[in-house]
């Protein structure tokens, strides 16, 4: 899977896009196979089934302690971007960007790096773990 430059656009609301899944694997196998000491996990809206939202891939690559900047190298070779913006994460918490296509569609990612025992990561992922879908 090839990481292309990222491309944003205006925010907008979309409904749950089931093929996110088969990118989301796709791209776990593609860090995974990169480093395997590097943890993935898929959190936000598109992590939900039924859940609306951005669209964009959400993704939390977690590393163990000391190798944050092995984590930061290793997703750089891969093809993701440092984020653009009037307010970046700092390089102590980065978030790196990219897009994918898959199936003739263009996918957006965003890939936060954050440390495996930290206390943000049991955050980010108690929207996946308590939501309740409320039906359409």
């Amino acid at each position: 899977m090839r990481i292309l430059p990222y491309s944003s656009l205006p925010a907008e609301f979309h409904d749950y896009d089931p093929a996110v899944v088969e990118v989301v694997h796709l791209l776990h196998d593609a860090i995974g196979s990169a480093d395997s000491q590097l943890r993935v996990d898929h959190i936000g809206s598109t992590s939900v089934p039924e859940c609306d939202g951005k669209g964009i891939i959400d993704l939390v690559i977690l590393y163990p302690e000391g190798l944050l900047a092995r984590a930061r190298t290793t997703l750089d070779k891969l093809g993701f971007q440092n984020q653009n913006g009037p307010e970046p994460f700092s390089e102590d918490r980065p978030m790196r960007v990219g897009c994918v296509e898959h199936n003739y569609r263009r996918f957006q990612i965003h890939a936060h790096v954050i440390a495996l025992d930290s206390e943000e990561y049991g955050e980010l992922v108690w929207f996946r773990k308590d939501f309740v879908a409320i039906p359409h």
